[in-house]
């Protein structure tokens, strides 16, 4: 339940763990607080003539983390200077995943800080755009890392991680141009005490946000190798964004607004990729508490309709089928229910099973309202409008399989046969006309449109995986013999990716 507490500042007080404090109070920061595992975040406003009054707090207690938001009011004089947001999601057993968002033109100083410590602690540093993981270094002290690195710092029972700080610029519906921040981030380890300082100023940005995280444990498992390859995937290969309202990726070139346009721009994502990386098992502490958060920012974004709208417009969609901003992706939304399946292992949610169930009815319902017919199957279109009338006029294979396993996937967790029935029957349809999908070259055909035509070239290993995953579920099911032709896809797939070397490093084992 959420509960909303309206706070004055006149004096130094605390209030619910809150130390607030006058600027006055030079050697007080302006607001800290303790979290698990000993450590105090705080931070202090860097300007002699600003002031802040807290605006509200709210808690929300979900099954597996609690997350909690305190909002500022930001002073200049006495002029209203923007906000300032800190929210927390809390895991007791792993630690706090924080995010800071300053609207204000006054900069913030962000201090964690631990006692006990050793004199050293180990470093690993990723800075985006670099693409590559590094080496784990031991020092005392460290300064100048600028606002695109990450750090990685742990020692005898310190665990503390600090993200990337972005000045955002709102372009539209969840849409961002990203800018650098000009910002430093220092840490130092003195008589026992570990400091860690960043600035978080928004230098004329629409806002600045930054995110961090202090653990109880080890951050992240460095030893298996593809744990450690999804923060070099997160911190320095892709435009991942981690802000307080949940994960934004770097945006389409043909999506509206800014489309073509040069810069960086983000937007809030339906896809899920990012969130099954983070949720897996045994990954690590900042892992877990990353793919927490990102399991109740994921589930908080399907709308009431049962799926997570894509907020840009596609201009081909737009083009093609006058489908706007807002429409159903099928394959994002679908992703999105396999991960909340795959976040079951996360713990007993029961949040989980509504939004799948809620999800696939969703689905089913459109599958049963717009399907369409060619070469002897029936197909769910790729897309949907936001009004629920216009489909897309295309299915594509990638689509239909991920709709058939996320059925069967949903049967088998929640015992649901009827789930089971219309997974298995999705992989039917798709049998009549097997043949249809594969090209004289051995590759397959991307999608097939309402008059039957097989169209444009197939993703180089994303249906091939995709197949693999089939496969590997259907031979799970006892139900693989069931489907010769969708086998045979597979086969004539992975012989034509034997034929590069690119194709070739896509190939792995299957039933």
């Amino acid at each position: 339940m959420k509960r909303l507490i309206l706070l004055c500042i006149a004096s130094l007080f605390v209030l619910s763990g809150l130390q607030l404090a006058k600027v006055s109070l030079a050697a007080e920061p302006d607001f800290s607080i303790a979290l698990n595992g000993g450590y105090t975040l705080a931070f202090s406003l860097q300007d002699n003539n600003s002031r802040m009054t807290a605006k509200e707090e709210s808690r929300e207690n979900y099954a597996l983390a609690t997350r909690t938001m305190y909002r500022f009011i930001m002073y200049e004089g006495n002029r209203d200077s923007g906000e300032l947001t800190l929210t927390l999601y809390t895991d007791p057993a792993a630690g706090t995943l924080y995010f800071l968002e300053n609207t204000s033109a006054i900069p913030v100083e962000l201090q964690i800080s631990k006692p006990g410590c050793s004199g050293a602690v180990t470093l690993r540093e990723f800075t985006y755009g670099t693409a590559e993981g590094v080496t784990a270094r031991s020092m005392s002290s460290g300064s100048g890392f600028g606002s695109e690195t990450s750090l990685y710092l742990e020692g005898n029972g310190l665990f503390v991680q600090s993200g990337r700080t972005v000045r955002l610029d709102p372009k539209g519906n969840t849409v961002y141009r990203v800018e650098t921040a000009e910002t430093g981030t220092a840490f130092s380890v003195r008589n026992g005490v570990f400091t860690l300082r960043t600035r978080i100023a928004a230098d004329g940005a629409d806002k600045v946000c930054y995110h961090g995280a202090v653990c109880t444990s080890p951050l992240v498992d460095w030893v298996t190798p593809h744990r450690m390859q999804k923060i070099v995937n997160f911190d320095t290969t892709n435009e991942y964004l981690f802000l307080a309202d949940g994960h934004y990726y770097e945006k389409p070139s043909d999506y509206m607004p800014c489309a073509n346009e040069e810069g960086r721009f983000v937007y809030k994502t339906a896809a899920s990729f990012v969130h099954k990386s983070a949720i897996e098992p045994n990954s690590g502490a900042y892992l877990r508490l990353l793919g927490l958060y990102l399991l109740y920012t994921r589930i908080e974004s399907f709308n009431t309709n049962g799926y997570i709208p894509t907020p840009c417009e596609s201009q081909w969609l737009k083009t093609d089928y006058q489908i706007g901003p807002g429409f159903y992706d099928t394959r994002f939304n679908i992703d999105a229910v396999r991960t909340l399946i795959f976040s079951e292992r996360s713990g007993k949610e029961p949040r989980i099973r509504e939004t799948v169930e809620r999800a696939l009815d969703f689905y089913l319902d459109f599958r049963s309202r717009h399907c369409f017919l060619a070469n002897g199957s029936l197909f769910a279109p790729d897309y949907l409008d936001m009004n629920g009338v216009t489909a897309a006029g295309h299915a594509s294979l990638n689509h239909s399989l991920a709709e058939g396993m996320a059925l069967i996937e949903a049967g088998q967790q929640y015992a649901r046969e009827d789930y089971l029935a219309e997974g298995l029957r999705v992989f039917d349809e798709l049998e009549k006309s097997w043949s249809k999908w594969i090209r004289p070259n051995g590759d397959l055909w991307y999608g097939v449109n309402r008059a039957a035509e097989m169209i444009r070239d197939d993703y180089v290993s994303v249906t091939y995986n995709d197949l693999v995953a089939m496969v590997k579920l259907l031979d799970g099911t006892g139900c693989l013999e069931r489907y010769p032709g969708l086998y045979a896809l597979l086969l004539s797939k992975e012989a034509w990716l034997a034929g590069s070397e690119q194709g070739a490093k896509c190939i792995v084992a299957h039933p």
